[in-house]
């Protein structure tokens, strides 16, 4: 009815400049904003909108709960008119739509004080709870991370708000309960580094924010007829595309935003054609009778080596849209995850090493199969956020810096886990019998724990990491509680430390899938691709029928720049081209790859190379009667394997035949 009243000129909605569509209704759900002139006739035909809709279904509408909002040239005498004929009250400053503010003022950080509220009241509700550092660690990325992302994928938040969301996880991470002060043993941007490169994987909110912007900016791209692409663009970029916009004159905070997460979109997009897309198509440079590139054209533009990458593609029809592309994206499409990998990649950039420590060790320790806690300590031994009495009386706290057992040698991380004799003694009597304390007796923690995943034994280093926990426990019960316990007790300790989180049992690789045909007359295509990096691809198919014998067969070598992906596409492309060739017109296509089959199975539009590829391999399905693909693993596809590593080795054209060529040799080929 509102479309209806709109195209009949019986109201008229908003718009953001005198080019840009407008926009007369905001609906969802039962939250709905209705956008119209402040006269008496529109606002008559709004109510009437309204009653008709409450005849027709029965549901009254609350205008106690609604209200209206004028915009600053309506007087208030007709202001007050206007919402007395409609019922509504009228209100100075419009609230939020869908948990959004619609109106955001200059005062940026008031508006969004409400998230650093909402953390902080979550926060004070888990201080009450005794919560491990593992515990601590879960809720902050599952929980407090996640409080202020609808609002991120919006706006770009100001940096105040960043960090006192930031000081708040952080403040709750080292163990803040009311308002006293603790020590943070790590920078938050360490923190926020990621586990193998010696963080804890915490989001970098500035960074993130910029990464969810980017994905707004992504699909307006892409999606240039939406309602909010085509109002953006006559309002800011009229004749240009997003990623070539200039900065206007007197723009939106949304606008704004957008172009922070631009400038991340700008670091990773790709194109199939550089530099060319600005003023031409890529279908430009593609030849009719028969479909071919047009080299002499692309050449002008490209490089040599990016002209090779591109006409050894599958030539895409002549339709297909020229399309950027995200390489490190699923499905070549701009991802947040992969956007917020990049921006945290660029934000390190200038930074020195991320750690000291080699990033196996990093990894050694979060893949240790035992509690999360203790995963945890391991990481805070390697990251000096243990807090020995050095390490305190480094912080200045007045504290006896003596080892509270022995009193002979000052309370180091080394000696209170290995060097102290008290704890020396229960490493040599442990079921481990490891030497506490190499020959030198000066080892670092990070190098005896390097000497630990040197052993090639699971169980040794699971047994270590829970006996080295049990040590400094026991020292904190020592501590903090005038409370001793025997070598004995110990050790017993660190044997209860039980794997209690259910861990998957490692998977057992596929049984090979045996294709059935449906029909006498179905053949399988098995298709198979060996690459050749930088140089080219090695094909191989073979056509059998419901019975298993061959049919025919091709193998061949293609010149160009391909991945393993795009080698495996174009070994099905040939399959199925070969097949309507031989007149095949009921088929399935094999694949011994797993990704390549959920790309095809699945029906993503895929942006890049790849992507072409994949729309030429459907085509030539839609040409068969009948087209379906499935797996199988490598064992099952054996014959079209080999040809593909003959036609590695031997970089011939292609080869088609009727019998399948001497194989006996061709299994080791690499």
């Amino acid at each position: 009815m509102v479309v209806q009243a709109e195209t009949q000129s019986l109201i008229h909605g908003a718009r953001l400049c005198r080019t840009a569509p407008r926009v007369s209704h905001l609906l969802f759900a039962d939250d709905c904003i209705i956008f119209g002139r402040a006269n008496l006739r529109e606002i008559m035909v709004v109510k009437d909108i309204l009653q008709t809709y409450e005849g027709a279904f029965g549901q009254k509408v609350s205008f106690e709960k609604s209200a209206i909002f004028f915009s600053k040239g309506i007087p208030e005498e007709e202001r007050l008119l206007l919402a007395a004929q409609l019922g509504v009250p009228c209100v100075a400053k419009h609230g939020n739509y869908l948990g959004i503010p619609s109106i955001v003022g200059r005062s940026k950080i008031e508006i969004f004080q409400l998230l650093v509220d909402r953390t902080r009241k979550k926060a004070k509700d888990w201080k009450r709870r005794f919560l491990s550092g593992a515990g601590k660690l879960v809720l902050i990325k599952s929980v407090l991370h996640s409080i202020p992302t609808y609002l991120m994928s919006v706006f770009a938040l100001p940096s105040q708000i960043c960090q006192r969301l930031n000081s708040l996880a952080a403040n709750f991470f080292w163990g803040q309960k009311d308002e006293e002060r603790r020590i943070h043993w790590n920078r938050w941007s360490k923190l926020c580094r990621p586990k193998g490169s010696g963080g804890l994987g915490f989001r970098d909110l500035r960074l993130f924010n910029q990464s969810l912007l980017a994905k707004q900016v992504w699909r307006i791209l892409l999606n240039p007829e939406t309602i909010l692409a085509r109002s953006l663009k006559a309002r800011y970029f009229p004749r240009t595309y997003i990623l070539l916009a200039s900065n206007a004159h007197n723009p939106s905070f949304i606008w704004n935003s957008l172009l922070v997460g631009r400038e991340l979109l700008l670091e990773g997009i790709a194109w199939k054609v550089p530099e060319v897309w600005k003023e031409t198509k890529l279908t430009d440079f593609i030849l009719d009778n028969p479909l071919s590139w047009d080299l002499d054209g692309l050449a002008e533009f490209l490089e040599p080596g990016d002209l090779w990458k591109l006409t050894s593609q599958i030539v895409p029809s002549s339709n297909c849209p020229d399309s950027p592309f995200w390489p490190d994206g699923k499905f070549n499409s701009y991802t947040v995850k992969s956007g917020y990998h990049l921006a945290c990649s660029l934000s390190q950039r200038s930074e020195a090493s991320s750690s000291n420590q080699d990033e196996s060790l990093w990894h050694w320790i979060w893949g240790l199969e035992v509690l999360p806690k203790i995963k945890l300590f391991m990481w805070k031994c390697l990251a000096g956020a243990i807090p020995t009495s050095q390490a305190l009386l480094s912080r200045s706290i007045n504290i006896d810096p003596l080892c509270r057992r022995c009193g002979n040698d000052i309370e180091t991380l080394e000696h209170a886990l290995r060097d102290c004799p008290w704890a020396s003694f229960i490493w040599e009597v442990s079921p481990l019998r490891l030497s506490p304390t190499p020959a030198n007796g000066q080892c670092s923690i990070a190098a005896w724990f390097e000497i630990i995943r040197q052993i090639p034994h699971g169980e040794i280093h699971k047994s270590f990491a829970n006996l080295a926990w049990a040590i400094w426990h026991a020292r904190n019960l020592l501590v903090f509680q005038d409370k001793e316990i025997s070598h004995f007790d110990c050790l017993s300790a660190s044997q209860r430390v039980i794997w209690h989180r259910l861990v998957s049992a490692p998977k057992a690789a596929p049984p090979p899938v045996a294709v059935e045909c449906r029909r006498d007359h179905q053949v399988k295509i098995f298709c198979d691709a060996s690459v050749v990096e930088g140089v080219g691809v090695g094909i191989g198919v073979v056509v059998k029928n419901k019975d298993g014998l061959v049919l025919c067969c091709c193998y061949g070598f293609s010149h160009g720049v391909f991945t393993v992906l795009e080698g495996e596409a174009k070994a099905v492309h040939a399959g199925l081209q070969l097949c309507k060739d031989r007149n095949f017109d009921d088929a399935i296509a094999v694949t011994d790859s797993q990704l390549l089959y959920w790309r095809l199975v699945n029906g993503e539009l895929d942006l890049s190379y790849l992507g072409d590829t994949l729309a030429g391999i459907r085509l030539l399905a839609a040409e068969l009667r009948f087209c379906a693909f499935t797996w199988t693993p490598r064992e099952g596809n054996a014959n079209a394997d080999c040809l593909a590593k003959l036609a590695k080795s031997s970089r011939s054209d292609f080869i088609f035949s009727d019998v399948l060529p001497n194989l006996g040799n061709l299994s080791s080929l690499s």
